[in-house]
């Protein structure tokens, strides 16, 4: 179990060191109520394509990313909270519909969404692969808060087999 709490039930002061407000934060979103988030998949040759559809009132934290990326948000309005690489907040906006902005290693990202809404982010995939949770690891770090247990669904939900998802994959012409 990943956690603040050890086998002998005293609170591990390394780890504790290390919360930051976003780890907080995280926290607290993933004890709330939970909600489906539909996610889908789309392969072309060398581009991963993701896009996902939050309702309104939901709140949700991404994973800390990897690489440069474009995002889109095609439907919707949504207030956006970057953690910057001290840990602390840092306001990006409020992002809607028709709002297209770049991705950069180490954003991890709290939304409220405000309205439905959709956002699509597009990566580089010279591999070619077509295995959706092999990507994320690819493109997030593995999520390191010390105050929750990755493993428990909540705080996985952007696996393929724990959010509802659909796979699309180029189309294959005889």
């Amino acid at each position: 179990m990943h956690g603040m709490m050890e086998p002998h039930g005293l609170i591990d002061m390394k780890d504790i060191s290390q919360v930051n407000n976003m780890d907080l934060l995280e926290k607290a979103v993933g004890e709330s109520p939970q909600v489906e988030c539909p996610l889908e998949h789309f392969f072309t040759p060398e581009i991963y394509t993701r896009k996902i559809f939050m309702p309104a009132g939901t709140l949700a934290v991404s994973l800390k990313h990897k690489t440069t990326h474009p995002f889109f948000i095609l439907k919707g309005k949504v207030a956006v909270l970057r953690v910057n690489d001290h840990g602390e907040f840092e306001i990006e906006g409020m992002h809607e519909a028709g709002h297209m902005g770049i991705t950069r290693p180490g954003t991890k990202r709290f939304l409220y969404n405000l309205e439905d809404t959709i956002w699509v982010t597009c990566h580089s995939n010279p591999d070619n692969i077509e295995d959706p949770d092999e990507m994320v690891l690819r493109l997030a770090e593995p999520n390191e808060n010390p105050l929750i247990d990755t493993s428990k669904p909540e705080f996985s939900m952007w696996k393929k087999d724990v959010s509802p998802s659909l796979i699309h994959k180029e189309l294959q012409l005889a």
